[in-house]
């Protein structure tokens, strides 16, 4: 068995319990014996390029998620210290933190990590984006997420935009409106922005954008809630969300 076929049975296996599907529903999706997909996903045969693409479009995930491709080298601190660039500039990949869901027994576990990869453009167009929803491991490999958006980045004095298109959903936007800080800081807040995979409504969400992962806390978990009087009243008064 190669290392290439454990990794994307490992993958596989990983995607399939992940979207709650069974190895009998999954080998009718695939049209495939559960004998063939079980040797897929503990590596002991290859899947030919055909199959692949297809497994991916059932599971909803890309290829690259599948394959071994190796997670960029994180290049933090590229910023002297009194460097005034924006903020999103200081490097290429960024933590962003909200609050998916209340738990009475610890806020933390209420807390989603998602990851924001900035591919820099030298040629005067838009930066590209890659935007991770709901990753499970993301110092270790934060291609292991739920959804996989991909966009543009536009920077501007005051804020950030990013536009963002799920990859296998066109047509299913986010949009992520992001503060830069006046001072040098490891991090900053926004408003995430889109259509809700469970309610499958528009809502909005405050989010913590982080130069290095955060300790998921109860700590962390307060300051990503909406829940102070005066955010509240802000609410109730002017009908619209004021991120702090």
């Amino acid at each position: 068995m190669s290392n290439i076929c454990i990794h994307v049975g490992n993958q596989i296996r990983y995607f399939r319990k992940l979207r709650g599907i069974s190895l009998k529903e999954f080998s009718l999706l695939l049209n495939k014996s559960i004998s063939t997909i079980s040797k897929y996903e503990n590596g002991s045969i290859s899947v030919d390029i055909q199959t692949l693409e297809k497994i991916a479009h059932i599971l909803g995930v890309t290829l690259e998620q599948l394959l071994p491709f190796a997670t960029p080298t994180i290049t933090r601190d590229v910023l002297p210290p009194d460097n005034k660039k924006n903020f999103f500039q200081q490097t290429d990949v960024f933590y962003m933190y909200y609050y998916l869901e209340p738990n009475n027994k610890s806020h933390a576990k209420g807390i989603s990590v998602n990851v924001i990869e900035i591919n820099r453009n030298e040629n005067g167009l838009d930066d590209e984006v890659t935007f991770y929803n709901e990753c499970t491991s993301p110092e270790v490999n934060y291609r292991n997420c739920l959804y996989v958006y991909h966009g543009k980045v536009r920077y501007h004095d005051f804020v950030v935009y990013f536009l963002l298109e799920n990859a296998f959903h066109p047509g299913s936007f986010d949009y992520i409106c992001a503060k830069v800080p006046f001072n040098n800081t490891r991090t900053t807040t926004g408003l995430y922005t889109g259509l809700s995979e469970s309610i499958r409504n528009p809502c909005a969400t405050k989010v913590l954008f982080s130069t290095v992962p955060l300790e998921l806390t109860d700590e962390l978990a307060f300051r990503l809630m909406i829940s102070d009087k005066e955010t509240i009243y802000g609410l109730k008064h002017n009908n619209s969300l004021i991120i702090r």
